[in-house]
Protein backbone atom coordinates (compact mmCIF):
# COMPACT_ATOMS: atom_id res chain seq x y z
CA UNK A 1 0.00 0.00 0.00
CA UNK A 2 1.24 3.70 -0.71
CA UNK A 3 2.25 5.81 1.96
CA UNK A 4 -0.60 8.13 0.41
CA UNK A 5 -3.47 5.72 0.89
CA UNK A 6 -1.78 5.07 4.39
CA UNK A 7 -1.75 8.68 5.17
CA UNK A 8 -5.56 8.84 3.47
CA UNK A 9 -6.95 6.12 5.83
CA UNK A 10 -5.34 7.60 9.15
CA UNK A 11 -7.88 8.98 11.18
CA UNK A 12 -7.06 12.05 13.72
CA UNK A 13 -6.20 10.42 16.40
CA UNK A 14 -3.51 8.26 15.02
CA UNK A 15 -5.95 4.92 14.80
CA UNK A 16 -8.17 3.20 12.36
CA UNK A 17 -11.24 3.45 11.44
CA UNK A 18 -12.38 0.20 12.13
CA UNK A 19 -11.23 0.73 15.95
CA UNK A 20 -12.61 4.50 16.10
CA UNK A 21 -16.13 3.05 15.41
CA UNK A 22 -16.01 0.44 17.93
CA UNK A 23 -15.70 2.97 20.68
CA UNK A 24 -18.77 4.52 22.08
CA UNK A 25 -22.62 2.98 21.96
CA UNK A 26 -24.83 2.66 19.49
CA UNK A 27 -26.52 6.06 19.25
CA UNK A 28 -22.80 7.50 19.29
CA UNK A 29 -22.23 5.48 15.76
CA UNK A 30 -25.82 6.48 14.29
CA UNK A 31 -25.50 10.36 15.40
CA UNK A 32 -21.25 10.87 14.58
CA UNK A 33 -20.56 12.94 12.02
CA UNK A 34 -18.59 11.26 9.06
CA UNK A 35 -15.88 12.93 7.28
CA UNK A 36 -16.07 11.20 3.82
CA UNK A 37 -12.53 11.91 3.40
CA UNK A 38 -11.28 9.67 6.34
CA UNK A 39 -13.48 6.38 4.91
CA UNK A 40 -11.97 3.66 4.10
CA UNK A 41 -11.05 3.92 0.28
CA UNK A 42 -11.50 -0.06 -0.54
CA UNK A 43 -14.96 0.51 -1.54
CA UNK A 44 -14.30 3.00 -4.47
CA UNK A 45 -13.44 2.34 -7.77
CA UNK A 46 -9.86 3.46 -8.31
CA UNK A 47 -8.16 4.27 -12.04
CA UNK A 48 -4.89 2.20 -12.59
CA UNK A 49 -3.11 4.65 -13.82
CA UNK A 50 -3.84 6.57 -11.05
CA UNK A 51 -2.93 4.03 -8.59
CA UNK A 52 0.41 3.87 -10.86
CA UNK A 53 1.20 7.67 -10.57
CA UNK A 54 0.94 7.62 -6.88
CA UNK A 55 2.68 4.30 -5.95
CA UNK A 56 5.68 5.45 -8.36
CA UNK A 57 6.62 9.01 -8.95
CA UNK A 58 10.12 8.29 -9.48
CA UNK A 59 8.88 6.35 -13.31
CA UNK A 60 6.43 9.19 -13.68
CA UNK A 61 9.71 11.92 -13.73
CA UNK A 62 11.59 9.87 -16.28
CA UNK A 63 8.70 9.18 -18.22
CA UNK A 64 7.68 13.16 -18.26
CA UNK A 65 11.59 13.75 -18.84
CA UNK A 66 12.00 11.06 -21.55
CA UNK A 67 9.03 12.71 -23.77
CA UNK A 68 10.55 16.27 -23.47
CA UNK A 69 13.67 15.13 -24.07
CA UNK A 70 11.88 13.90 -27.14
CA UNK A 71 10.01 16.58 -28.47
CA UNK A 72 13.30 18.54 -27.99
CA UNK A 73 14.99 16.65 -30.20
CA UNK A 74 12.23 16.32 -32.97
CA UNK A 75 11.18 19.84 -32.73
CA UNK A 76 15.35 20.37 -33.30
CA UNK A 77 15.87 17.78 -36.60
CA UNK A 78 12.58 18.84 -38.28
CA UNK A 79 13.42 19.61 -41.76
CA UNK A 80 13.00 23.80 -43.00
CA UNK A 81 10.08 22.49 -45.74
CA UNK A 82 7.76 21.32 -43.12
CA UNK A 83 7.92 25.17 -41.32
CA UNK A 84 8.10 27.55 -44.55
CA UNK A 85 8.96 31.21 -44.67
CA UNK A 86 5.22 32.67 -45.39
CA UNK A 87 4.97 36.22 -46.16
CA UNK A 88 1.90 38.19 -46.29
CA UNK A 89 1.41 40.08 -49.88
CA UNK A 90 0.77 43.25 -48.18
CA UNK A 91 1.70 46.73 -48.67
CA UNK A 92 0.61 50.07 -46.70
CA UNK A 93 0.82 53.65 -47.71
CA UNK A 94 0.58 56.43 -45.17
CA UNK A 95 0.37 60.24 -45.75
CA UNK A 96 0.47 62.95 -43.08
CA UNK A 97 -1.72 66.09 -43.77
CA UNK A 98 -0.76 67.96 -40.23
CA UNK A 99 -4.20 69.52 -38.67
CA UNK A 100 -6.80 68.58 -41.63
CA UNK A 101 -10.15 67.27 -40.51
CA UNK A 102 -10.89 63.58 -41.73
CA UNK A 103 -13.30 64.87 -44.24
CA UNK A 104 -11.07 66.61 -45.75
CA UNK A 105 -8.16 64.27 -45.51
CA UNK A 106 -10.32 61.33 -47.32
CA UNK A 107 -11.69 64.28 -50.60
CA UNK A 108 -8.00 65.49 -50.81
CA UNK A 109 -5.87 62.09 -50.13
CA UNK A 110 -7.21 58.86 -49.68
CA UNK A 111 -10.14 59.06 -52.55
CA UNK A 112 -7.58 60.16 -55.22
CA UNK A 113 -5.11 57.98 -53.66
CA UNK A 114 -7.42 54.77 -53.64
CA UNK A 115 -8.19 55.60 -57.32
CA UNK A 116 -5.01 55.25 -58.44
CA UNK A 117 -4.09 52.55 -56.30
CA UNK A 118 -6.95 50.32 -57.60
CA UNK A 119 -4.98 50.56 -61.37
CA UNK A 120 -2.54 48.56 -59.85
CA UNK A 121 -2.04 44.46 -61.13
CA UNK A 122 -2.84 41.77 -58.89
CA UNK A 123 -4.71 43.89 -55.68
CA UNK A 124 -7.06 41.29 -54.17
CA UNK A 125 -7.97 44.15 -51.10
CA UNK A 126 -7.72 47.78 -51.13
CA UNK A 127 -8.71 49.81 -47.33
CA UNK A 128 -8.26 53.52 -46.92
CA UNK A 129 -8.24 54.92 -43.64
CA UNK A 130 -8.69 59.10 -43.11
CA UNK A 131 -7.92 60.65 -39.80
CA UNK A 132 -7.01 63.68 -38.42
CA UNK A 133 -4.00 64.69 -40.06
CA UNK A 134 -3.20 61.61 -41.68
CA UNK A 135 -4.75 59.43 -44.33
CA UNK A 136 -3.66 55.57 -44.77
CA UNK A 137 -4.14 52.75 -47.56
CA UNK A 138 -3.67 49.47 -46.79
CA UNK A 139 -3.26 47.21 -49.81
CA UNK A 140 -3.49 43.08 -49.87
CA UNK A 141 -2.12 41.64 -53.30
CA UNK A 142 -2.83 38.16 -54.56
CA UNK A 143 -0.56 35.27 -53.29
CA UNK A 144 2.17 34.23 -55.84
CA UNK A 145 2.67 38.06 -56.50
CA UNK A 146 5.63 39.48 -57.08
CA UNK A 147 6.68 42.20 -53.92
CA UNK A 148 9.17 44.22 -55.07
CA UNK A 149 7.68 44.91 -58.70
CA UNK A 150 4.18 45.45 -56.76
CA UNK A 151 6.06 47.58 -54.48
CA UNK A 152 7.47 49.93 -57.37
CA UNK A 153 4.08 49.68 -59.13
CA UNK A 154 2.69 51.23 -56.01
CA UNK A 155 5.69 53.67 -55.20
CA UNK A 156 4.57 54.57 -58.44
CA UNK A 157 1.13 55.49 -58.41
CA UNK A 158 1.86 57.18 -55.28
CA UNK A 159 4.36 59.66 -56.64
CA UNK A 160 1.74 60.54 -59.43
Amino acid sequence: MSWFRKLWRRDRSGGRDEERLAVGSAADRLFERRDPLKEDLGRYKTFWLTNFAVDHPISVLTLFVLIVLGGLYSYLTIPKEASPDITVPFVAVNTIYSGVAPEDIETLITRPLEEELNTVRGINNVITVARVGRGSAYLWFKHGTDMDVAYREVRDRVER
